[in-house]
């Protein structure tokens, strides 16, 4: 029994070598790459809609391989914006990206996808919101 054990245990440690330094169908150099492209391209598109708004600060940013030739790119940023009536904001969005391998030219590849899913807008003032006195009912004013 107690040779069925270890024998188990060296089987375990074998395939976990194995998962650590297998081959990985996307080498981390294209991870990284991929990684400050996304970076980059989101800068971009906020300071181009958002002018007046702070420097984009990534929370995180990695990417996940699908396959030989699809990754998925997760990421959350945040930035300060001042809006039209002057009032200071802080936004932050996170979300993913889907990005597949040219097949032409295999060094380069194609945003296919982004999906944001959380959106949340923070006032540093709050903003005043004045409620009327007397509730309106529009059924009412139809009679």
């Amino acid at each position: 029994m107690r040779y069925i054990g270890l024998l188990c245990i060296g089987l375990a440690m074998f395939w976990t070598w194995g998962l650590v330094h297998g081959s990985r169908p996307i080498p981390v150099s294209v991870h990284q790459s991929l990684q400050q492209e996304m970076v980059t391209l989101i800068q971009d598109y906020v300071s181009e809609r958002r002018p007046a708004s702070s420097p984009v600060i990534f929370e995180y940013m990695w990417t996940k391989a699908l396959s030989e030739n699809q990754v998925k790119a997760f990421f959350s940023f945040y930035y300060d914006d001042l809006l039209e009536d002057g009032e200071e904001t802080h936004e932050s969005r996170s979300g993913w990206a889907l990005l597949s391998r040219n097949t032409l030219e295999s060094s380069k590849w194609s945003l296919d996808s982004v999906q944001v899913d959380q959106d949340a807008l923070v006032f540093k003032d709050g903003t005043v919101i004045h409620a009327d006195d007397e509730l309106s009912d529009p059924a009412a004013s139809d009679e």
